[in-house]
């Protein structure tokens, strides 16, 4: 009985704690509007950074330990959109994400960054256009 209400105590306790920030979410979601990668990430709330400058993404703190990111995004009035996915701050390439969905690896990163894209470029690599306009991408982190 006593281990019974010690898991019930450390799941209110944890609950709690991931309810006020305390603990970062394993997954979190943000809305886009329109086109366009986020080019830099301001400040945290939550588990979501808001953008400094730039639309149609959004900005993720990566909580620690996290190793990977599950990443999905619908859009309301057209299909999955193509993601433009990357690290602020980071020289390396990002990841070009063709159908709204897929995974990369998180190890050791602060933020990522997702953002719709409709360039050239991703047309050209997913070999369809991509034309978001609202939505929601969520990400889940393991």
């Amino acid at each position: 009985m006593r281990t019974a209400k010690r898991l019930a105590l450390l799941g209110s306790l944890t609950f709690g704690a991931m309810a006020v920030g305390l603990v970062p979410a394993l997954a979190d979601s943000a809305s886009y509007t329109g086109p366009g990668v986020v080019a830099g990430c301001s400040f945290s709330v939550g588990t979501v950074t808001v953008p400094s400058f730039g639309a149609g993404g959004a900005c993720f703190v990566v909580p620690p330990g996290a190793t990977r990111a599950t990443i999905s995004a619908t859009d309301d009035l057209t299909g999955p959109p193509a993601l433009e996915v990357g690290f602020p701050g980071s020289v390396a390439a990002g990841t070009l994400l063709c159908n709204g969905s897929g995974s990369v690896v998180v190890s050791g990163q602060p933020r990522l960054f997702v953002g719709t894209s409709n360039t050239a470029a991703s047309i050209w690599s997913c070999g369809r256009a991509s034309v978001p306009t609202r939505g929601t991408i969520t990400v889940s982190f393991t």
